[in-house]
């Protein structure tokens, strides 16, 4: 005698179909599979499954690669964050030494004027002591 479980019709009509499984619709939850094409569906779930275990470790030997060029990069960065602020602390170094240094034309001028008030005060040292 065949059982008839209703509850459980439905959750397995829902698997099959979500599996790809055919299924052969009868009025009996006995006659909703076919024993051979069970059988072919059990091989094909078998492949599909070896295929995704394929996929798996091979995006995990990717995300390895990429985790490992990630820090790769990284390591890149901090070197040019390293070289980028010693050269900001040179042109920072060089802009003072250009403003102290400042146009020879200018630089010039200053040491003729600051000669020219030594010579004033030499002058008027001279006409004290006189």
């Amino acid at each position: 005698m065949e059982k008839h479980f209703p509850a459980f019709e439905q959750p397995i009509r829902i698997f099959c179909k979500y599996l790809s499984i055919p299924i052969i619709v009868g009025d009996s939850f006995g006659k909703l599979l076919n024993v051979k094409d069970l059988s072919e569906t059990v091989e094909t779930l078998s492949k599909k499954t070896d295929a995704l275990i394929n996929a798996l470790a091979a995006s995990r030997v990717k995300v390895s690669q990429l985790e490992a060029a990630n820090l790769e990069l990284k390591e890149k960065v901090s070197n040019v964050n390293v070289s980028f602020n010693k050269l900001k602390e040179d042109n920072k170094v060089l802009k003072m030494a250009a403003a102290i240094k400042g146009d020879e034309e200018v630089v010039s001028e200053t040491k003729r004027k600051i000669s020219q008030m030594v010579r004033e005060i030499d002058h008027c040292i001279a006409k004290l002591n006189d």
